[in-house]
């Protein structure tokens, strides 16, 4: 029988067709995230993920940014339209950040990619994990957060002119009804990644680098603080913004006693692994 797996974030889709042991095809498409997207976006890029079986496809795990509540079973009822006689697994960007990164032994993990998140595992399963307030409210340390914080310094003036001239050549956008456009977009988490990539990409200015340590602080006392009697637990951080951000991490978390600190930028190839050898088991 063929499997899916799926490792969605709200910017990308890891994709791998594999039987048994073997890969039969892997390859990316757009994210997905049900909290934020409509049930048209969502539909075609599941209808996309199906172009690319040639074969038919018997089961289906799927883990994504947004897999909570009611938002569940609509992603169930979405695949399903695609895949009718699949059988269906989703569970939440956390549980594949656990399952690819702890090796089935307690550890905190955090995610930081377009959003983020934390929690505490067994390895397996969430032991506990604060609430998630998304893009509006929460996503701290996350590309959209990173994001948010360029633009308001950007509107409100506080950038030097070096770094609001190279801002602007390289989103024209931001002189014209770039406000209007954002409120009205499809995915406005990843739109406002898009500028979290540009403060990564410029961290040596100070200005930035500042953005960077005021957002990973917030993450820290907001997302981390809560876990620091289980300073001796491995902490794992998944995500691109993680993987770029290592340096910075570790600076402002060390402090507080964390120093067992791994980072992983894809978790899909781990994350096939757990699966091969659950299934096994």
């Amino acid at each position: 029988m063929l499997r899916l797996l799926i490792e969605s974030g709200s910017t990308k889709s890891d994709v791998v067709i594999y039987k048994n042991s073997i890969v039969v095809k892997a390859f990316a498409k757009a994210g997905i995230n049900p909290t934020t997207m409509s049930e048209d976006h969502i539909a075609k890029i599941v209808f996309d993920i199906k172009s690319e079986c040639t074969e038919e496809i018997g089961h289906i795990i799927f883990y994504g940014s947004g897999v909570k509540f009611e938002n569940k079973e609509i992603l169930q009822r979405l695949i399903h339209l695609a895949f009718p006689n699949a059988s269906i697994e989703t569970y939440s960007d956390m549980l594949a950040a656990i399952r690819a990164s702890s090796n089935g032994l307690p550890s905190i993990v955090c995610i930081l990619g377009t959003g983020s998140n934390s929690c505490l595992s067994n390895g397996h399963d969430i032991t506990h994990q604060k609430i998630s307030l998304g893009y509006l409210l929460g996503d701290e340390g996350s590309a959209n957060d990173l994001g948010k914080k360029l633009l308001i310094s950007y509107y409100y003036g506080y950038l030097k002119e070096e770094i609001r001239q190279e801002l602007e050549q390289q989103f024209p956008e931001l002189k014209s009804n770039f406000i209007s456009d954002l409120y009205l977009n499809e995915n406005k988490a990843e739109r406002l990644g898009q500028f979290g990539k540009f403060v990564i990409e410029h961290k040596s200015q100070s200005e930035l680098h500042d953005i960077i340590l005021l957002c990973l602080n917030n993450f820290y006392n907001r997302r981390l603080s809560y876990y620091s009697d289980h300073i001796d637990l491995p902490i794992y951080f998944i995500g691109t913004i993680a993987h770029h951000l290592q340096t910075e991490i570790c600076q402002v978390i060390q402090p507080y006693g964390f120093t067992n600190i791994h980072f992983s930028k894809k978790p899909i190839e781990d994350l096939m692994r757990y699966h091969l050898q659950h299934e096994r088991n």
